[in-house]
Order: C-alpha cells, then structure tokens, then sequence
C-alpha cells in the first residue's frame, strides 16, 4: 500500500471516529436534557401543588376567623343578657327585702310614695337596659361595631318591651363608639344619662351608667359635681385607648 493511500484511510478512520464522537455527545446531552426536562416539569408540579395548598389554607383560615368574630359578637350578646338578667334579679331581691323590712313599719298613706320613688327608678333602669339590648342587637348585624347614635339604635328596640316617655334618647350620651370585638372584657362603659338626678330613697346624685354587658349601674357623685364630668368609677370604666 502506498503512502497516500494510507494517509487516505487514516484519515477516514479519524472523520469515522470523530463521527462517532460527536454522535455520542449529542446522545449524553440530549439524555441530560431529557432528565433535567423532568426535573423541572416535576418541580414545578411541586410548586404548583405548595401554592394551591397554601390557597386552600389560606381560605379556609379566613372562614375559621370569620366564624369566630360572630361566635364573639353571639357570646358578647348573651353576656349582655345574662348580666342584665342578673342585675335586675339582684335589684328586685333587694327591692322585695326593703319591702319585707318596712312593711310592718309604714302606714298605707306612707307606702304609696316610696312605691312610687321605687318604681321611677325601676323604670329609668329597665329603660336603660333597653337601650343598651338595642345597642348590642345592632352589633349583631355590623359585625360587632357599636351604633353611633341612638337613632340608629332604635328600630332594634326589643319588641316585648313598650318605649315610655321616661327614657328619651336624648338624656343620654355615647361614651364608647367603637366595636365590641375591640374590648378585651365587658365592663365598659358604653353610655350615660348626660344630667346627675337625685336619688329619692337615698338623696344622692348621680346618675345610671350602662356597660357593654347590658347591666345599668347607677353612680353616686359628690354634691357639686358638673353634668360633665366622669367619677372615678366611671373613669375606671372607660374603655382602653387602644379600643376607642
């Protein structure tokens, strides 16, 4: 064989083995591409399923929430009635005891007054707790939030109870304006009769204030006392900045 044939076959061996290589090559890169194709279809899978899970997550934690404010709003509601129920069974036992012990000691025409004297106050706080269960019937249906004036109040007046004339909205102011389901407890002072009156049985002034669980708690004050001003019990009442 001659020189140059041997170089011609030489170089056919070499363009064979290059083409060999070169088909190699592109057979491992295109199994690499392959693979990392797989890897991130399945890792996008992945990420799409953490997202939609979180979604539903996220969803189903909004109505978790949801549910718990109205269950707080329904719970402050029946402590607004159970508190009232039972300040006025506390005030008609005391009533029912005064009655016991002065009975024997007063004359019919003595009796008539004091009756009298008893049941204006009586009245003045079955008004007020009225009041204060139309407040708290109006919450229900805003989500907690306090109405901001009576008007707004009165068309959830309790049907069972007749509006008298001795307690008009205007004899009271608003003190609280903002939602239940800011208040940490229900002791809060939510309204008051704007004018001190003076207690016929006792002879002190003062005047109801009504709280965020629906009991009228009347306060005395110090003879002189402005219309305007807040006694200490009141003060203590007030509903913490963060809430107003």
């Amino acid at each position: 064989m001659t020189t140059t044939r041997k170089i011609l076959v030489l170089l056919a061996l070499a363009a064979l083995s290059a083409a060999i290589y070169e088909a190699y090559v592109a057979s491992t890169l295109r199994a690499r591409i392959s693979k990392l194709q797989e890897l991130q279809t399945d890792h996008i899978q992945q990420l799409t399923n953490e997202r939609d899970g979180a979604l539903i997550s996220a969803s189903e934690k909004k109505e978790e929430l949801e549910r718990l404010r109205k269950d707080q709003s329904e719970l402050l509601r029946l402590r607004g009635e159970i508190g009232m129920l039972r300040h006025k069974t506390n005030e008609l036992g005391k009533l029912l005891e005064l009655n016991r012990r002065t009975q024997p000691a007063l004359l019919p025409e003595a009796q008539a007054p004091q009756q009298a004297q008893a049941n204006l106050i009586s009245a003045r706080e079955t008004g007020s707790t009225a009041w204060m269960q139309a407040f708290l019937a109006y919450a229900k249906m805003n989500g907690g939030q306090l109405p901001a004036s009576f008007e707004q109040a009165e068309p959830f007046w309790p049907k069972e109870l007749e509006k008298s004339n001795d307690n008009p909205a205007d004899q009271f102011e608003i003190i609280y304006h903002g939602s239940l389901n800011s208040l940490t407890n229900d002791d809060v002072l939510v309204f008051r009769e704007k004018k001190l009156w003076q207690n016929p049985v006792n002879g002190r002034w003062g005047r109801l204030s009504v709280m965020a669980s629906g009991r009228a708690q009347y306060g005395s004050v110090p003879p002189g006392t402005p219309d305007g001003n807040f006694s200490e019990w009141e003060k203590e009442h007030l509903a913490p900045a963060s809430a107003r």
